[in-house]
């Protein structure tokens, strides 16, 4: 789960990526299971395939 302080920038982040269409990185937490907090990085990216109308974002996530 996304830490909450994080939400919201995440959220800018994922409708960002769709308006650029190229790669931004972003650094937020996470709530893991039990309960202990890790930083992530994650980079997305708008693609499309064999030039189709169909979008999807691309996204690599990362953590320490």
């Amino acid at each position: 789960m996304i830490h909450p302080d994080d939400r919201e920038r995440v959220k800018a982040f994922v409708s960002n990526v769709g308006l650029q269409g190229s790669g931004i990185p972003l650094e937020y937490r996470i709530i893991c299971k039990d309960g202990s907090i890790r930083i992530v990085w994650e980079y997305g990216q708008l693609m499309t395939i064999n030039g189709a109308n169909e979008y999807y974002v691309f996204v690599h996530l990362k953590d320490e």
